[in-house]
């Protein structure tokens, strides 16, 4: 906050009269008082002008004239003290990633925009001074950390004596000892349109009063039950290589090596960091009860929407987020019918995410993780009604699969039994549940787990019990993204499809060899491919399966989007996995 001389001017003209009128050392006490008040915000207060009275002979006029004054002075004198001892937010947070004056003491002066008081919250109050300064590089708002914030509102002007800290990349004011209101005003919100310009501009904002004026849709909402929080977008997103090849444009190509199109992935990456937002509840604690925006259906599901949000930007975990302000006009998405695909058989397939039931740092850390999993994973399983489920991800031993196989009949009532396979390897195996109903197996179980692979890839000849007609169900689990131990080719080659691209390319080729020759022994021509191929539709191993003569079923129902499931959040500006909220 800028001050012009004119109030200064003034005041002096004020002093001055009061000098005129003989009481010099009343003026010369206040004086004293003020100079003493070092970083601190003057309030009027009586006792800085006792003793500054005439002779009790002088006239009432006299005397009020003298009081009316003695208040001006004062109030002239807190502005010139705050005009050269504040230090305004702006020149706080500089125009830089960090503020310029870390590690001093300081007071500024803002309103009060947000307030998050009291445990499990961030702790603390955001001030916003909107006429700061012109440099749009600079942000006006800041962060006030003051666990259990009380006796302040939002609206009012506060001064605010602390130590500028960098905290996980946040400028904000801690060790506070001083906070005093001095005033009320207004923040008009600054309106933001996604895309932003560029990811270095949300700097700009950090502290801030935000307004989306745009519709936003949920595209991201991994983190909703464990952090409450929800990654907004104007429209869903999905991965780069769901839609652009790496090799061919136009993407029907399938071609799988070459990377003549990966500038494109390289452009719709970056477009996609800048068209997103983290909305953040402003809790600390995990897995908030009940989880935030929460629906009639028991969550917030994706392609929810919001229309005119209002938050204040901050920054933690590598990453900026609005903690909302006020209610969030969410309208929420409602879960689609249940598609009609005819056919006499249902077949689904599912990662179930580290099914683990030896608890550690891979799946369940505990009992209770472990049965809110348990609970999650039957529900699903059950909705699905499916007469065969490949699953992926289960502890590789034989307790794991049992436990979940459990679950499931009893919540069906029986029926579901399992194709296995105890073979060396990773972790992690692969299951094939189907319902005895429906399905006989006819065939021996195949498990192609030779060193190209981390687990068993397995292969069951059925029959439909009520066509006597047989099929192929295969399983397939690829190599992750996880760039663990990557080197030479296996390393992210920067062309949007991560770590072990080569040792999937090289995983499909020769899964393409084993099943035709199962096809081949057999004399079963109908296959069925399932699983987690960690590999996207456009990617080089998809394409190295297409040009091998397979079906992409997913390619071919393109409506309304080409994916069986979205995992994590696309390239944005949230990190995921993300730790639970530091201790101060």
């Amino acid at each position: 906050m800028q001050y012009s001389s004119t109030p200064r001017r003034i005041c002096a003209l004020l002093f001055s009269t009061l000098m005129a009128l003989g009481i010099s050392s009343c003026v010369a006490k206040m004086q004293v008082k003020l100079g003493t008040m070092q970083g601190k915000v003057p309030v009027y207060d009586e006792r800085l002008v006792e003793r500054c009275q005439r002779p009790a002979e002088e006239g009432a006029g006299e005397r009020d004239l003298r009081a009316m004054l003695r208040v001006l002075v004062l109030l002239c004198a807190q502005i010139a003290l705050i005009g050269s001892a504040q230090t305004p937010i702006c020149v706080i947070q500089g125009s830089g990633t960090s503020s310029p004056m870390v590690d001093q003491s300081l007071f500024t002066t803002g309103i009060v925009t947000a307030i998050y008081s009291g445990s499990g919250t961030v702790q603390g109050f955001f001030i916003e001074d909107p006429g700061c300064d012109s440099d749009p590089a600079t942000s006006n708002g800041l962060f006030v950390y003051n666990p259990n914030t009380s006796g302040i509102s939002v609206g009012q002007r506060v001064s605010v004596s602390g130590t500028v800290i960098e905290f996980q990349g946040l400028t904000e004011l801690t060790n506070i000892t001083n906070i005093a209101v001095i005033g009320s005003g207004t923040v008009t919100p600054t309106d933001i349109n996604l895309p932003i310009a560029s990811l270095a501009n949300w700097e700009r904002y950090e502290g801030m009063l935000l307004r989306f004026p745009q519709s936003l849709a949920v595209t991201g909402n991994d983190s909703w039950a464990q952090y409450g929080e929800l990654v907004l977008s104007p429209q869903r997103l999905y991965q780069p290589t769901d839609v652009l090849d790496p090799n061919d444009n136009p993407s029907s190509g399938t071609t799988s090596t070459g990377g003549g199109n990966v500038a494109a992935i390289t452009a719709l990456a970056e477009l996609q960091g800048r068209s997103t937002i983290l909305l953040d509840d402003g809790r600390t604690s995990t897995y908030p009860n009940p989880p935030p925006l929460i629906g009639p259906q028991g969550t917030v599901r994706c392609g929810s929407t919001v229309t005119a949000l209002t938050g204040v930007l901050t920054y933690a975990f590598s990453s900026f987020r609005l903690h909302p302000v006020g209610t969030v006009p969410l309208q929420q998405a409602q879960r689609p019918a249940v598609p009609n695909v005819g056919g006499q058989l249902r077949i689904a397939s599912l990662n179930v995410r580290n099914y683990f039931t030896t608890f550690g740092d891979n799946g369940a850390s505990n009992a209770n993780e472990l049965m809110r999993q348990r609970t999650k994973l039957v529900a699903a399983l059950q909705g699905l009604n499916a007469d065969a489920l490949v699953l992926c991800e289960l502890e590789n031993n034989d307790p794991a699969s049992a436990d979940l196989l459990a679950g499931l009949n009893a919540a069906v009532g029986g029926g579901y039994a399992q194709i296995d396979h105890d073979a060396p390897g990773s972790f992690t195996r692969s299951v094939i549940f189907f319902r005895v109903q429906s399905l006989t197996p006819v065939t021996l179980t195949w498990a192609h787990n030779t060193s190209t692979f981390e687990r068993a890839q397995i292969t069951q000849g059925f029959q439909a019990n009520a066509s006597g007609k047989r099929f192929l169900l295969s399983m397939v689990h690829l190599r992750s993204k996880l760039c663990n131990n990557a080197s030479g080719t296996n390393l992210d080659q920067g062309d949007g499809q991560g770590c072990y691209n080569a040792r999937r390319r090289l995983q499909a080729a020769e899964l393409l060899t084993h099943w035709a020759g199962i096809r081949s022994s057999t004399w079963i021509p109908g296959q069925l491919i399932m699983g987690d191929f960690n590999a996207r539709d456009q990617e080089d191993p998809i394409d190295r399966l297409r040009a091998g003569g397979l079906i992409d079923l997913i390619s071919g129902c393109r409506s309304p989007t080409p994916t069986s499931m979205r995992m994590d959040q696309v390239q944005s500006i949230v990190p995921l996995p993300r730790r639970p909220w530091p201790m101060r």
